[in-house]
């Protein structure tokens, strides 16, 4: 087996992949191929996401793609999904919501995607590893303080229970931004998940 076929093997046991930001390196194009090198080895259609419909790489014009103005969710249709610097309206809206798609996030310096990696145990592309994941403690949390913004934490419950345990976070010392708003990224939609990221703030300035 030649390396690239071991890379290759590595590659489709994981679900989600991640291509960190560097300075100064275009990581844009890397991706794209990346995301058409996963498609051709899984057998999958790609799937391109970009902030907007001008930024698509020409080597994928004639893949799908979604925008932050277009919904990402095409129902259970099995994929690949290449995110290219995305923003976290645009990487919550083409998150696919099946079980059986993969996903590429292709992080710019604007928006760090770490969290999100972290959170959903993306292989790093760059370092050819798996982050930490997300520990018990902060998990048992996360999904209470998901629980309760069942209304996306617009009402003042969800809002009064997810300070409470947002505070239970400083506490223990697990009170990472990052790290909450990946998570949550994948499971509530934008606008709930920058509320979230208010209350957040307001916890971390107190």
């Amino acid at each position: 087996m030649t390396s690239g076929d071991s890379m290759q093997t590595q590659l489709l046991a994981h679900k989600y992949f991640y291509i960190p930001w560097a300075d100064r390196v275009n990581n844009f194009d890397p991706g794209a191929e990346f995301g058409q090198l996963i498609a051709r080895a899984a057998g999958l259609p790609l799937q391109v996401a970009v902030p907007l419909k001008n930024q698509m790489p020409e080597s994928l014009k004639r893949a799908d793609f979604v925008t932050e103005k277009s919904s990402g969710h095409l129902g259970n249709q099995a994929r690949v999904v290449v995110i290219l610097h995305p923003t976290l309206k645009l990487l919550s809206r083409a998150l696919p919501s099946d079980s059986t798609s993969q996903v590429g996030v292709v992080e710019f310096a604007t928006v760090r995607m770490h969290g999100w990696a972290a959170a959903n145990g993306a292989f790093n592309v760059a370092t050819r590893e798996v982050p930490d994941s997300v520990g018990v403690a902060e998990t048992k949390l996360y999904e209470r303080i998901l629980w309760n913004g069942n209304n996306g934490w617009a009402d003042a419950a969800g809002k009064r229970d997810a300070l409470r345990d947002l505070r239970e976070l400083r506490v223990l010392g697990k009170l990472d931004k990052d790290l909450l708003i990946g998570y949550m990224v994948s499971r509530e939609d934008y606008e709930a998940v920058v509320r979230l990221g208010k209350l957040v703030d307001a916890v971390l300035t107190e």
